[in-house]
């Protein structure tokens, strides 16, 4: 069996590659073939010789996906790669079927089996390869500091100042540690620091989990019920959803003239347009990357029919500031991406081999108890 291990290019700037470790530990552990990219490891430092071993070989591109049997990448490759691999092999990788239909249309037509790793679930429904804390925590820091930035210090450190008030849409995993984030303003040492100085720490957390299926008119009645006074309530609106129909946002653009024009929008679903049909949860606003993760009103970005198709963009009056990172997880310094990725490899060793030790059969009876097999057969595009 050959494992392929390309570099993960699709999205410019998202340059992730899986540590030595785990290519090591599966070169000792497996009969597999390991086949990495040219300059593999290169973007988070690490060397060529840190991966060597009798079982791995270094090739280019075009290689990895015309000869290897299961393909692992954390970033989706792209379609151009997908159609160079052989039919009935494996690809591995965050694939996001619901807001990629094109994709799913290519995978089927050419015969890929895939395994979408953010849809592989354990037994009680929890996400079995994510780093959903950081997307939070990281998102969450930056929001409170371009607050802090907009609103100015003395606003902040005024002990007489009213709560943060936070308005977190969907409460799943990413919901959860979003508002432990804001307890804690984003930041441990800030909130530390405000309680030295007397500030006020208290904020007031206000979760909507079934925004877009049960009640639309519940956001619009929530925000007038807020003093909309100078200052700004809500302070924070973060968008943590996870929608069954990606085709419609979670609120109209009406919505957003409510906000008053200190509110500074998180974006923590990394969602993003395709085409004319999937749609963010908040319309019109933009996807951010580790190039640029702040947008405010004025960006030029708000314009540009690449990142934002024209039927989806907001005049000025209703854009507020937004914070949005695909790369969340990882945002920060290069030790930051080391640390995600590492955590991703000890997530996802387990279940290259559940895939090695069945001999890519992902075709086999689901157990009717929960097991790592039927946990990957559930995630599959077949299964989708």
């Amino acid at each position: 069996m050959i494992i392929g291990f390309p570099r993960m290019v699709t999205i410019p700037g998202f340059e992730r590659d899986f540590s030595p470790a785990l290519i090591s530990s599966l070169a000792k552990n497996t009969k597999t073939k390991i086949l990495l990219e040219t300059k593999y490891g290169s973007a988070l430092n690490y060397k060529k010789n840190q991966y060597v071993s009798e079982r791995v070989e270094f090739v280019d591109r075009n290689t990895i996906f015309k000869t290897a049997d299961l393909i692992v990448a954390l970033c989706a490759p792209p379609d151009s790669d997908i159609l160079n691999m052989k039919r009935r092999s494996i690809l591995l990788s965050m694939l996001h079927f619901s807001t990629h239909p094109s994709r799913n249309a290519i995978l089927k037509k050419i015969g890929i089996r895939a395994v979408s790793l953010d849809i592989l679930f354990d037994y009680e429904g929890n996400r079995l390869v994510q780093d959903l804390k950081n997307t939070a925590w990281n998102g969450v820091n930056v929001g409170f500091t371009q607050l802090i930035s907009k609103l100015g210090k003395d606003w902040w450190y005024d002990r007489n100042r009213d709560p943060i008030t936070a308005i977190i849409l969907g409460f799943g995993g990413v919901g959860k540690y979003a508002a432990e984030a804001i307890l804690h303003l984003g930041d441990k040492e800030r909130l530390s620091d405000l309680i030295v100085k007397k500030g006020n720490p208290i904020v007031k957390i206000i979760p909507l989990m079934s925004l877009h299926t049960k009640n639309k008119n519940q956001l619009p009645r929530l925000i007038n019920s807020i003093s909309l006074k100078e200052g700004g309530y809500p302070h924070l609106l973060l968008d943590a959803t996870r929608r069954k129909d990606y085709t419609k946002p979670i609120f109209s653009k009406d919505v957003l003239a409510l906000l008053p024009p200190e509110t500074i929008i998180v974006d923590l679903t990394a969602d993003n347009y395709d085409s004319q049909s999937i749609v963010k949860g908040i319309p019109g606003f933009p996807t951010g990357s580790e190039k640029q993760w702040i947008f405010d009103t004025d960006d030029k970005v708000w314009k540009d029919t690449k990142l934002i198709p024209r039927k989806f963009q907001i005049a000025p009056p209703l854009r507020r500031m937004v914070v949005s990172n695909y790369a969340w997880p990882s945002y920060g310094n290069v030790g930051n991406r080391q640390r995600n990725m590492e955590k991703y490899a000890t997530q996802i060793y387990p279940v290259i081999l559940s895939i090695v030790e069945s001999n890519l059969g992902l075709n086999k009876t689901k157990s009717e108890l929960w097991n790592l097999n039927t946990a990957i057969l559930d995630s599959s595009l077949d299964n989708y």
